[in-house]
């Protein structure tokens, strides 16, 4: 079978109103993954689906970056999938496919609620936090050298230092310009 006709296999059928929606609007779609261009393409071109289908999910990419902004530590590996998202709708939509955003897609539709699918992410970042905390005190303690305990001294007797004169060829030499004492 040649790649054309399973790529026309893998894709619904599409009335002639609906491909001349995609032809004419592909580019505006592409532009609803550049940040708040997404709420005006979706508030703009409303009787487009072609564009309320990309611009749907570019608003949830233009949420989480704003809500990723917050979070601090993780905020760029955030902030880079998001761009990585956006970065693949827009060529999506520039091309004139249906396709949707991985996660993104089917929470645009609703198919998936952002509620527990956020309660399992935490639950994954604090699983996460913990097995760092693990490894790092592990890694801690391994570090440390063993040595023997410290000597312990007994408050009645104290231990004496004693402080030998230096021999005077060891001595330093005396500077004549020095005042004595």
């Amino acid at each position: 079978m040649s790649p054309n006709l399973e790529n026309q296999a893998a894709e619904p059928a599409m009335t002639d109103a609906q491909k001349a929606d995609v032809h004419e609007n592909k580019d505006l779609a592409a532009f609803s993954y550049i940040w708040i261009f997404s709420i005006l393409m979706f508030l703009a071109k409303r009787k487009s689906p072609f564009i309320q289908f990309h611009a749907k999910q570019g608003m949830i990419l233009f949420g989480l970056s704003i809500v990723f902004w917050f979070i601090p530590y993780v905020r760029n590996v955030l902030e880079f999938v998001v761009l990585l998202g956006c970065a693949w709708g827009f060529i999506q939509a520039a091309q004139g496919k249906w396709d949707e955003v991985p996660f993104i897609g089917p929470l645009a539709r609703g198919k998936i609620s952002l509620r527990p699918s956020l309660r399992k992410a935490v639950e994954g970042v604090a699983k996460g936090v913990d097995s760092a905390k693990t490894i790092w005190r592990d890694s801690k303690n391994e570090s440390e050298p063993t040595s023997a305990p410290p000597q312990t001294q007994s408050p009645a007797a104290p231990m004496a230092t004693v402080t030998k004169p230096m021999e005077p060829s060891l001595q330093p030499p005396s500077d004549p310009t020095a005042p004595t004492l």
